[in-house]
């Protein structure tokens, strides 16, 4: 059996189409299991009216606790030999279970992580008969230093519930805490099976976290970056260089965001981000072409003149 966890607040412009998605699978034997995350709007009412045809869905109401917490509580519930996560504004394609239980049922992995597209109305890409590649700890480290957009979100991955017992969210975190636990399960040792095949449906609201504007919660990521780098020191003392990539992609993410304001009170937060960025250049580790680009903007003393074109741009 699957276990789809929904972490759900306020949602009640998606959640029955998210959790319709997840019901309407080609994989039969499925649990969705809805973590009421303290909603004032009708969320709750729409679940418990879908519930009344489909017995195979769950409704757990909790008080607001943020969606780390949600998740962590929807973990506890699970009774399915595979988990995966959906968030409640996005989508699964009618297969994506089945292929994911198929992707890691072939290759002997502990995870999977497959591949979203933008959009509710975007259709599927076509795909290419590609040979998964499986991710050892070792690789899977390496990926996790580069900052491997594999290893960005937990949404588009199954997981083998017995590997992930003892992982959990971190807690009162409100942005990268879903990396920070997939960093958590290829630092324990799990096998990443990484496959380019399109199972999830990511679709943009206006009203989500990483579209909102600006909030000092983008903070968040720094805080794990350096507790991921420190994590990583203890275990791997070796990759001690290594791990100032994981600060200098935090920094630089902060960075972005801080565009999004003009508050003076956040300047010297620019200054403590570029100066660290431009110190320990040296040790950047690129990956994809937009990070290169943005680290070039930065490092070339153009951060300010990009500051203000996008301000301009987006009306800031």
């Amino acid at each position: 059996m699957v276990s789809v966890i929904i972490p759900a607040y306020n949602a009640e412009r998606f959640i029955q189409r998210s959790v319709g998605s997840a019901l309407n699978q080609t994989y039969s034997d499925v649990e969705v299991i809805v973590i009421n995350d303290g909603s004032t709007d009708s969320t709750r009412e729409k679940v418990e009216a879908m519930m009344e045809s489909h017995s195979n869905l769950i409704l757990v109401n909790t008080e607001n606790g943020g969606v780390s917490r949600a998740r962590n509580i929807g973990l506890d519930h699970a009774k399915g030999k595979y988990v995966t996560f959906l968030d409640a504004d996005d989508m699964l394609f009618p297969d994506a279970l089945e292929r994911m239980v198929d992707c890691l049922r072939s290759s002997g992995g502990d995870f999977c992580a497959t591949r979203a597209v933008r959009g509710e109305n975007t259709p599927r890409p076509e795909e290419t008969s590609q040979t998964p590649e499986i991710w050892d700890k070792v690789l899977g480290i390496k990926n996790v230093l580069a900052d491997h957009p594999s290893v960005y979100s937990c949404w588009a991955k199954l997981y083998l519930a017995e590997k992930i017992k003892d992982i959990r969210f971190p807690e009162g975190m409100r942005v990268h805490e879903d990396s920070f636990f997939v960093f958590l399960c290829i630092l324990s040792g799990m096998r990443l099976v990484k496959h380019d095949i399109y199972t999830y449906v990511y679709c943009e609201n206006d009203q989500s976290a990483t579209r909102s504007g600006f909030s000092e919660k983008v903070f968040d990521m720094l805080s794990l970056a350096k507790e991921k780098a420190r994590l990583l020191r203890e275990t791997y003392p070796e990759l001690t260089d290594a791990t100032v990539n994981v600060k200098i992609k935090a920094y630089m993410a902060l960075l972005h965001n801080l565009c999004r304001t003009k508050d003076k009170k956040y300047r010297s937060y620019e200054k403590e981000a570029v100066s660290y960025i431009r110190k320990n250049k040296k040790y950047y580790i690129p990956c994809t072409k937009r990070d290169d680009q943005w680290f070039f903007i930065i490092t070339h003393h153009l951060f300010g003149l990009y500051k203000q074109v996008y301000r301009i741009k987006f009306k800031v």
